[in-house]
């Protein structure tokens, strides 16, 4: 359950953005196994396998509470050109980039050129 404040506490990021504070609290994590079974059902009504449909989807299982400590993200949502200019500055290599180098995975878009494409979201 998402709660609207009437305030917000506000602070600046390294790299500028604007950054809102999310409170301390407890949220439910996952989903339940009819939830997950609706979604099963949904993805293989959109072609994909039923193998990989459950692989997907069964790892939100089982919902559960989860308690989290306060912490700060960004207000807005991170472009692509922002993205890329961290990843130069750091170094910094995806999950998906690190697989795929590992020899665990497919993911055949890494190398794409994301160009054309700068002011939208990650």
């Amino acid at each position: 359950m998402l709660l609207a404040y009437s305030f917000l506490v506000r602070e600046t990021g390294k790299d500028g953005a604007e950054m809102v504070l999310v409170p301390a609290g407890d949220f439910w994590m996952g989903s339940t196994r009819e939830e997950a079974d609706r979604v099963i059902a949904e993805c293989k009504g959109a072609g994909a396998g039923e193998s990989q449909c459950k692989e997907w989807y069964e790892r939100e299982l089982p919902r559960h509470r989860v308690s989290l400590d306060a912490f700060y993200i960004d207000r807005f949502e991170v472009m692509n050109k922002q993205f890329e200019r961290f990843v130069r500055a750091t170094g910094h290599r995806t999950t998906a980039e690190r697989q795929v180098a590992d020899g665990q995975g497919e993911w055949r878009l890494v190398a794409r050129p994301i160009r054309p494409r700068l002011h939208r979201p990650v």
